[in-house]
This record gives C-alpha cells, structure tokens and sequence, in this order.
C-alpha cells in the first residue's frame, strides 16, 4: 500500500454558485430601489399635476365666471335700452289720441300695456263720429296694426250713443319723433 502524498497545492474547485447567488442578491435590490424610486417620482409627479389641474380648474372657474358675469352686463344693458327706447310718456299718447276725437265723443277707457298696446273704448254719439276717428287713428305715424274691435248701441236718457272699441299697437320711436322728443 502506497500512501500517495501530494505537496502541491490544488487549486481548489471555484463554487459560482454562491457568487451568482450574491450578484443575483445585489441585482434584486437594486432592481428594487429603482422601481421604489421610480414610483415615488410617478407618485410625486401625479400630485404635481393634480396640483396644476386644480389651479388650471379654479382659473377657468374664474374667467367662465368673469365672462358669465360680462355677458349679464352686456345683455343687462341690452335691455335697459330697450325699455329706455320704448318709454315714452302714455299721458302724452292719451292726449294725443284724445286730440284725434270728433267734437262731442270721449274715451271712456284707455288701457296701455307695452305688449299688448294700446285698447281703448269711445263714446260717439254717431257711427260717422266713430269711423272718423278710426281712420284718424289710422293716418298717424306712430300707430301700427289699428283695428275696431266692436261697436255697441247703448239707449241713454240724451240719445243713442255708440260704444266703439280699438286696439292698437304704437311705435315709440316713431312716437317720439311725432312728439319732438325724438333724435
């Protein structure tokens, strides 16, 4: 038996096993930090634009605000025009028309509505005396859309008397040129 002695040294089987083990160890990791990292830059950048969308909200609040509130001005002063263009004084018109009448003959009412216009009721004491102030009412200007309504024979202690009923509708810028108050 031979005893085999061996003074040189071997070089010993190198284990790449636990050196793949470690690098594949360090790899994960690092994987995992920079998937850490990156979500919290996500997240960071996700609350940036939240930020920025809810700044961009309140601006557009206030500028559908502004224009909302200007566009209620301009309609606002639209229609206080309108109403100053169509005023104009009834007191002026009901004398006006009252002029108009035949000798003898009266309004017994006169109602002016913007609207509507005018309706009004007169009292003549002939059908000559209502269709003369029929076809007065029509030469004016300022009257538009004129029609009689109805006449009514009413007995009175003095007489007969016919109870006539217009309607019409008045131009008031026409109105006020007529008047001299007009531009």
């Amino acid at each position: 038996m031979t005893v085999e002695i061996n003074f040189i040294a071997q070089s010993k089987k190198k284990r790449f096993v636990p050196v793949i083990a470690v690098l594949l160890l360090v790899f994960l990791v690092a994987c995992t930090g920079l998937l850490y990292w990156q979500r919290s830059y996500i997240d960071s950048q996700v609350d940036d634009m939240q930020v920025q969308w809810k700044k961009n909200n309140t601006a557009l609040n206030d500028r559908t605000g502004s224009h909302n509130l200007q566009r209620q001005r301009n309609e606002l002063a639209e229609r206080v025009q309108t109403v100053e263009t169509a005023l104009f004084s009834q007191r002026d018109l009901m004398e006006d028309i009252t002029s108009l009448l035949p000798e003898n003959d009266y309004l017994s009412n006169f109602v002016y509505d913007q609207i509507d216009g005018v309706k009004l009721i007169m009292e003549a004491d002939s059908l000559s005396g209502a269709a003369a102030f029929s076809e007065a009412l029509t030469n004016q200007p300022y009257i538009e859309e004129s029609s009689l309504i109805d006449v009514y024979p009413q007995e009175t202690k003095e007489g007969q008397i016919y109870q006539t009923s217009f309607r019409f509708k008045v131009d008031p810028e026409r109105f006020k040129e007529v008047m001299g108050d007009g531009e």
